[in-house]
């Protein structure tokens, strides 16, 4: 039976309200430590090792997890000085060893990481052959190798931990992140689900293994331990990014964006936080929310060229020209050649009825990338706006041919063949979008519309209506009721 990882989180709290207790006791209070590293609560983990830091002067362990700790929520010279303590007191711990090489290679100072990684496997070696703590020897090494680039002997050594003690839960997970390295998925898998057997509240396998799933398609496992993961510990940067990546791919967009939301709680000064809630919040038609996101990214790093394509996006679909002109051309500062921009750009330039620097915008994307279905699609709206139709039906199809799934190419070129009261031809192209999504109201209005030149009234009537019916945008209303009066006259 599978205990909820929430009534495990209550027995945790409890078990942490009693630490004065325990610190005294320093093999069940590391015990504890490693369990709150396992759920990725390095404040907790902090506090209670300097507890029994301070319980146990003289004992290097407390000091080496709390340096662990230190360094995983980002205090590197705090971990520097805690690894260094725990030398001074215990020269024969691997473990601190193992913790100052890995600060040592995140500062680029190489020789100092060979020699503290080199010391570490040579006492793990000694370990091994007394006897003393040998799967702990094995898993310690087995970081070593990993984060040296030596996966094989990474592999071996934790394959050797858990030969040794089966039980060990963080040298399933650690060889999880080997296998996950070398491309070997599903012994990832397996590993993370092993770790997550021996302890639920595993966080780091829970998110590991949901990562795995989503990239799988297999949603509702990835949601579990993601959400899983979140009861554990509801400050888990990795569990909020990916359950809410697993939300969008779900459909759940409400809760994806409130996901986001928790994530920018947790990384305010984040760009990426923010550029992800832009990008949840214009799927969701919230397209001034979404400006609003992305100037709060540009206050940060105004160097970002994804947060002003996006920005100009979205003021394009504001028709905010103007703004979408002016954020498409930083972003092409930043580079040059993104076809991405010059759509972007090309199309604003068009609302702004600039048609010459939007035919040159449009033709670059083209040259730039003849396989784009948005560049020819853009050009194809273009040209319709000048009055090119026949060169406006090529450019269109030529998206519709790379494109098939785009259901506002249809809907382009049914309004262009109107425009060429070819209404046989639209009325097979607003079959098409459809066929590829019935719930827009759009492409019932175009319907409508062609079979308004087909002469067909009573049937062009109930179109318009089926799109009054599908939560039309403002536009789409206005312009269904417009014609159902037309129709009624």
């Amino acid at each position: 039976m599978r205990v909820p990882a929430r009534l495990l989180n209550i027995c945790m709290v409890l078990l942490i309200a009693s630490t004065p207790l325990l610190a005294n006791d320093l093999t069940d209070g590391i015990t504890q430590v490693r369990a709150l590293h396992r759920q990725a609560r390095y404040a907790d983990a902090i506090d209670l090792a300097t507890t029994l830091a301070t319980a146990h002067p003289d004992s290097a362990l407390p000091h080496a997890w709390l340096g662990l700790a230190q360094n995983a929520s980002g205090d590197a010279e705090a971990a520097m000085a805690s690894a260094n303590r725990a030398i001074e007191l215990d020269e024969a711990l691997p473990l601190a060893w193992m913790l100052r090489g890995a600060l040592y290679q995140a500062s680029g100072q190489a020789e100092a990481v060979r020699g503290d990684w080199q010391q570490c496997l040579l006492l793990c070696g000694q370990a091994v052959i007394a006897g003393d703590g040998v799967a702990q020897a094995y898993w310690i090494a087995g970081i070593v190798q990993r984060m040296a680039g030596d996966a094989e002997k990474a592999l071996s050594n934790l394959t050797e931990a858990l030969t040794t003690d089966p039980l060990l839960v963080e040298a399933w997970y650690e060889r999880g992140r080997v296998l996950l390295a070398e491309e070997r998925v599903d012994e990832a898998f397996s590993d993370y689900s092993q770790a997550i057997a021996l302890d639920p509240q595993c966080v780091l396998a829970l998110a590991a293994r949901g990562d795995i799933a989503l990239a799988r398609g297999n949603l509702p496992s990835a949601l579990e331990d993601y959400t899983d993961a979140l009861a554990a510990n509801n400050q888990h940067l990795a569990a909020w990014i990916g359950r809410a990546r697993a939300l969008e791919a779900s459909g759940r967009l409400a809760e994806a964006i409130d996901n986001w939301r928790a994530v920018i709680a947790l990384r305010p000064h984040s760009v990426d936080a923010w550029l992800h809630h832009a990008r949840a919040v214009m799927l969701a038609g919230r397209f001034e929310e979404a400006v609003a996101d992305l100037t709060q990214a540009l206050t940060i790093d105004d160097d970002r060229f994804e947060a002003w394509c996006l920005r100009a996006k979205a003021n394009d679909r504001l028709r905010e020209d103007g703004a979408a002109v002016a954020d498409a051309t930083n972003a092409l500062e930043l580079h040059p050649d993104s076809v991405e921009a010059l759509v972007v750009r090309g199309t604003a330039y068009a609302d702004l009825k600039s048609f010459a620097e939007s035919q040159a915008d449009l033709d670059r994307a083209i040259a730039l990338a003849p396989d784009s279905a948005e560049a020819w699609l853009a050009r194809g709206r273009l040209n319709f706006r000048r009055d090119n139709l026949a060169r406006a039906v090529d450019d269109i199809t030529r998206a519709i041919e790379l494109d098939r799934a785009d259901l506002g190419a249809y809907l382009s070129r049914a309004e262009v063949q109107m425009a060429r009261r070819k209404f046989k031809d639209a009325l097979e192209d607003t079959d098409r979008a459809l066929q590829i999504d019935s719930q827009n109201a759009w492409a019932w209005v175009r319907r409508g519309e062609a079979l308004m030149g087909l002469n067909r009234w009573a049937e062009a009537k109930q179109e318009f209506e089926m799109a009054l019916q599908r939560n039309p945008d403002a536009s789409a209303r206005a312009l269904a009721e417009e014609r159902i009066r037309v129709i009624d006259q």
